[in-house]
């Protein structure tokens, strides 16, 4: 049995595809309250497809350890997905979820005989500027390393597909807004976005695979490119002419502590978090030389992934 936590996303849903396609037993773990499940337009629609080709899916919360004896019991192996990405206004959810769940899942996992889990964490870990999020996954990281089980650890850069990819989609939202795009320090960070699919790819290749055992790959993208270079791509895809201008990062400093004063005022959401400020200035194009060769691992470039995109409500032209 292949258990997948947070298996409802893009990522967990596509994932499931493919092992069913492999003939594997799958079991997708969700939340009670996921709204994915309970009657969400669209997205309910495709995992009943999968509920029809043999989908087990279970409620349960990886905040809870009690809940998942029972979903990881038969396991053989865990796709570790379930995770909080965003959090702008209760950030200390990165550490319930990202750090305290994880360690829910290795207990749990590690009762059940687990014979590898295979743990989805981030490339932001290796920021110098560390966020509450990249903290997270970064003390999720050597939890798994200390755990005893057989273990794999993937770092996706940015990821993206045709329905989503959560910090890439916030990224085009933000493209699309006003009549210029402002970005720290020039844009000048290196970007190198990995399309879902071929994260897929790699997350199989890693299953079972001895030369993936007890090892840690970073998944970045076919290409590196500046985040100004990005956008530029992103705003032409979507045929938005638009200026990208480059903002000091003192600035950008100050437009986070005003958004965050602005939040707690209004009790709306931060638009702007310390989180977002250092996605914006560390790079993230590092090399994944070692998943090249050990999980046959060959991403495509941003500017292909990029032409199978939809236009995300831009201009479109015959």
């Amino acid at each position: 049995m292949q258990v997948i936590t947070g298996g409802t996303g893009s990522m967990g849903r596509r994932l499931a595809r493919t092992l069913l396609a492999q003939g594997k037993k799958v079991r997708v773990l969700h939340l009670p309250d996921d709204p994915a499940i309970n009657g969400g337009a669209g997205v309910s629609d495709q995992l009943q497809e999968l509920l029809r080709a043999g989908v087990e899916f279970v409620p349960a919360d990886v905040t809870r350890f009690e809940s998942l004896a029972n979903a990881f019991h038969g396991a053989e192996r865990i796709f570790h997905l379930a995770a909080i990405l965003l959090a702008p206004r209760n950030p200390h959810l990165f550490a319930k979820v990202n750090l305290e769940g994880t360690r829910n899942a290795l207990k749990a996992a590690r009762n059940a005989g687990v014979t590898q889990f295979i743990h989805v964490s981030s490339i932001s870990v290796h920021y110098k500027r560390e966020n509450a999020y990249s903290e997270s996954k970064r003390k999720a990281e050597t939890a798994v390393r200390e755990c005893g089980i057989p273990f794999t650890i993937l770092r996706p850069s940015l990821a993206y597909c045709e329905d989503g990819g959560v910090e890439f989609m916030r990224f085009v939202e933000y493209l699309q807004r006003g009549r210029m795009a402002f970005l720290p320090c020039r844009g000048a960070a290196r970007k190198s976005p990995v399309h879902v699919e071929d994260l897929i790819q790699a997350f199989i290749s890693a299953a079972g695979n001895p030369l993936a055992i007890d090892r840690i790959y970073d998944l970045t993208g076919g290409e590196s490119m500046s985040l100004k270079e990005m956008a530029g791509m992103i705003l032409e895809h979507m045929r938005i002419p638009k200026v990208v201008m480059g903002v000091p990062s003192s600035i950008c400093r100050l437009g986070v502590w005003a958004s965050a004063l602005s939040s707690f005022v209004t009790g709306k959401a931060n638009a702007f978090t310390y989180q977002t400020f250092t996605g914006f200035l560390e790079s993230a194009d590092f090399p994944c030389d070692d998943a090249r060769r050990d999980l046959n691992y060959n991403p495509r470039t941003f500017r292909k992934g990029l032409s199978g995109l939809p236009r995300w409500g831009g201009e479109t032209r015959g």
